[in-house]
């Protein structure tokens, strides 16, 4: 039936191709009363020779033949589209022999699937209503991770470990854990932190990140476990950085805050190891300098300073070589503001000389010093603060210098604020300004008003000392006369009733050839800032934390 239907096809068009001319192979082939002797025109072995092969058995039903012919087309050219072609050919001639084997290969060609499920009418479910409460418990989950996992906490999430850091954990998962924690806000976090550190290949304080974020308090319980971290470096700068005032609050200029907080360092770095001697120098230092700022002399805080080994010239060498100091020496210009938020000292000659001057002018010897000071520095410092004072029988000071030392002292002149003087004052408080003088018979005090915004939006920059005042008149200018003697040192005051106004001031002295200038912030302004619907908001406060409502704000010019 079905080679009918193809030679009536091949009938129909044959007019149509004999018009055209000479017919191809297709219709010698498809007219062919003996198709067997056309088949031999074709070279063997190639694509045509296969295809016109495999037609001819299959129309003839020659199913051995076919097998074998194709084996060696596929063999020799693959499966190309013809090849396809004949399989699908023989799927549907052969479906009435095994209809199972052509579905299956019309289901592979035409990626048919037949994954739906029958839908049976009123079926009962017999589903269960509610989860195994024993399967799914804390203790079922957790005993099948932890054999799933051995020695981490992988089959945990972040939300489990809450739970986990309460629990008994081998060293290796407690590490795992402590690896992953990211809030320090668990009891116990000390002791889960130094078993840790005792344990194996430990890595060392700040080998985790939640070292970073424990508390002050859980610092102070790991060194109640372990206090050799105290030798640690990553412990030091964390434990400093927890010290730290709050940064809302500017402690620079809240002297009860900026106390606080050096009475905090100083409880702490006093504790560390000779190795530490420079963090020590360095915290003491800045204490001792905000001591004289409140015209405090520590006497036990200043020896204590001066009994820190440092490579200085006036310290005392048999001290400095001793065998406990010779590898410890602090280092000045070590630089620690990342965690202590104070500059490098880098030289301390001048907060030394100033505190040992306080102690000697009513001191009969040096002998409190001269195991750390130089001899030769200490009796130089000691005749110099005598006659500076006229303390005693100058003679006998005189004769502790050479000549031109003592010319040298004589011949110097002196116009030195004090370190008590404020720099900021409030909005209605009195200025005045405490200078100590030497060798000055007449003193110039001048004092200009400085136009803070054309100065800022000019300059991008703070109003210091070393503004140019050339070619600027000064607003208020007085002369004073003295008739003490050039060896003498006298502290004078000066006040400034003519400073009434916020603003910033220069104060400039100028005497015997020397000038010295002192800058004065009279009230301040500060800001919050948050960000609102469009854009960012400031808010600003003066000096006495009162909102102003008229202000402008000023940014990069």
């Amino acid at each position: 039936m079905k080679r009918a239907l193809a030679l009536l096809a091949l009938a129909l068009f044959t007019p149509t191709l004999l018009m055209a001319g000479t017919i191809g192979f297709d219709e010698r082939f498809a007219l062919a009363e003996d198709r067997a002797a056309v088949l031999k025109e074709l070279i063997p072995g190639t694509p045509d020779y296969y295809y016109y092969h495999c037609l001819h058995y299959q129309h003839t039903g020659q199913t051995a033949e076919l097998d074998t012919m194709l084996k060696a087309w596929t063999k020799r050219h693959s499966q190309t589209a013809r090849v396809h072609e004949i399989l699908d050919r023989q799927a549907l001639l052969t479906y009435d022999k095994d209809h199972k084997k052509a579905l299956e290969r019309i289901r592979y060609r035409l990626g048919l699937n037949f994954n739906h499920q029958r839908r049976e009418l009123d079926h009962k479910p017999d589903f269960p209503t509610s989860l195994d409460q024993v399967s799914i418990s804390w203790e079922a989950l957790r005993k099948r991770e932890l054999s799933r996992n051995a020695n981490t906490l992988d089959g945990f999430e972040d939300t489990a470990l809450d739970i986990l850091v309460k629990e008994t954990l081998s060293p290796e998962r407690r590490r795992h854990l402590l690896r992953r924690l990211m809030r320090p806000d668990h009891p116990d976090m000390a002791r889960l932190v130094v078993d840790d550190l005792n344990f194996k290949h430990s890595g060392g304080f700040g080998s985790h990140k939640i070292h970073n974020q424990l508390l002050l308090t859980q610092l102070d319980a790991c060194l109640e476990l372990k206090p050799d971290l105290l030798k640690t470096r990553n412990f030091i700068n964390t434990y400093l950085l927890k010290l730290r005032p709050h940064e809302d609050v500017d402690w620079t200029r809240d002297p009860t805050v900026r106390r606080a907080y050096y009475e905090r360092l100083w409880t702490f770095v006093q504790r560390l190891p000779p190795s530490e001697n420079s963090l020590k120098a360095h915290a003491l230092f800045h204490i001792l300098a905000d001591d004289r700022a409140k015209g405090v002399y520590d006497r036990d805080r200043f020896m204590a300073y001066l009994r820190l080994p440092r490579n200085v010239g006036y310290i005392n060498r048999t001290y400095a070589a001793r065998q406990e100091n010779r590898h410890v020496r602090a280092n000045l210009s070590a630089n620690y503001k990342a965690f202590t938020m104070l500059v490098t000292v880098k030289t301390d000659e001048p907060l030394v000389r100033d505190y040992l001057a306080h102690f000697l002018v009513e001191a009969e010897d040096t002998k409190a010093f001269q195991d750390l000071i130089d001899s030769n520095y200490l009796k130089r410092l000691f005749a110099e603060t005598k006659v500076l004072n006229g303390v005693g029988d100058m003679e006998r000071w005189y004769s502790l210098l050479s000549p031109s030392e003592y010319k040298a002292i004589k011949d110097r002149v002196d116009i030195d604020f004090l370190p008590t003087n404020r720099e900021i004052v409030a909005d209605d408080d009195k200025v005045s300004l405490k200078v100590a003088v030497k060798n000055v018979d007449k003193l110039i005090v001048k004092t200009y008003v400085i136009n803070t915004m054309n100065f800022y939006r000019e300059n991008m920059a703070e109003v210091t000392t070393a503004i140019d005042l050339d070619g600027l008149v000064a607003n208020h200018e007085e002369t004073i006369n003295y008739g003490q003697i050039p060896q003498r040192r006298h502290t004078e005051t000066f006040d400034l009733p003519h400073i009434t106004r916020p603003g910033v001031y220069v104060v400039e002295l100028i005497g015997n050839g020397k000038s010295s200038r002192a800058v004065i912030r009279k009230g301040r302004l500060t800001f919050a800032e948050r960000t609102g619907a469009a854009g960012h908001v400031f808010t600003v406060y003066n000096a006495g934390n009162e909102r102003l409502m008229k202000t402008s704000l000023w940014m990069d010019g």
